[in-house]
């Protein structure tokens, strides 16, 4: 799994879902950028933020989760002992499933990674970076089985989600994303002409106010279920070889979990 403090405070070391467990020293750092093509499921996997078991921060409530990404791989792009630097991408197999345009579209990604990459840390001084192409615009639902902050078992829950806390200083809101990941800012370094709020990490992460309510225990078990489209990005620039204007190929989908916490909110 990726860092343990994901998205919570920004740190995007290494990635979730296969982004990372590539090198043993918490310095290591990756550039990650997955299409849609990897997306294996639609299927969430609910974590508890923090090793301790805490699930609050900044007196927000804490959500978090890893998508089931696959076919992708982990490329060292460093010579250093401590293998530091690392970039993961979709695998050589989603290339190959492109035939005799295999190379061409390998080789357009590659233009695209660079100028990204380039554009990234010019833009915002990091030399590391999560994305997908796996796009939200709304209409989140959470569902709790037991009355939680205010709202009663049942009803949806979506009215009180904002973003983690590390994100309360972008001017867009990304609710399930990095705020480097809106349209204004890396997300809009890909190109893809279409209306959303932010592309994904390899993962998701929100947060709810706590408010007057306080941390109990109990279990509490949610349903949660995020539409998204699923941009194949990769299939697109292999549109674009013979019609620079094709459009983008994409799937609606929902991203879907149920999970139990050992918290709740009264």
């Amino acid at each position: 799994m990726r860092r343990i403090y994901l998205f919570i405070f920004a740190a995007m070391t290494v990635c979730l879902a296969g982004c990372g467990q590539i090198a043993s020293t918490p310095m290591a750092k990756t550039q990650c950028m997955l299409t849609g093509e990897c997306l294996a499921s639609n299927e969430l996997t609910y974590y508890v933020p923090d090793s301790d078991g805490q699930q609050v921060r900044v007196n927000r409530f804490i959500f978090a989760f890893t998508m089931d990404f696959s076919n992708h791989v982990k490329e060292r792009t460093d010579d250093k002992e401590l293998a530091l630097n690392w970039r993961d991408i979709p695998s050589e197999e989603i290339f190959d499933s492109f035939g005799p345009n295999k190379q061409a579209v390998r080789n357009e990604f590659e233009r695209v990674y660079e100028d990204f990459s380039n554009n990234y840390i010019s833009r915002f001084q990091k030399t590391w970076y999560e994305i997908a192409t796996v796009l939200y615009n709304g209409g989140i639902s959470l569902v709790a089985n037991k009355d939680f902050a205010g709202v009663p078992a049942g009803e949806n829950l979506a009215g009180l989600i904002t973003c983690v806390p590390s994100d309360d200083n972008f001017k867009e809101n990304p609710v399930i994303s990095s705020g480097f990941n809106t349209p204004s800012n890396a997300g809009g370094f890909l190109g893809i002409p279409m209306e959303y709020i932010s592309m994904t990490e390899a993962g998701i992460a929100f947060s709810i106010p706590m408010g007057e309510y306080k941390l109990v225990e109990e279990d509490v078990t949610f349903e949660l279920q995020i539409p998204v489209k699923v941009v194949y990005y990769l299939n697109w620039l292999n549109d674009r070889l013979s019609n620079p204007n094709a459009p983008v190929p994409y799937k609606d989908e929902v991203l879907h979990c149920t999970f139990t916490t050992k918290h709740g909110l009264k």
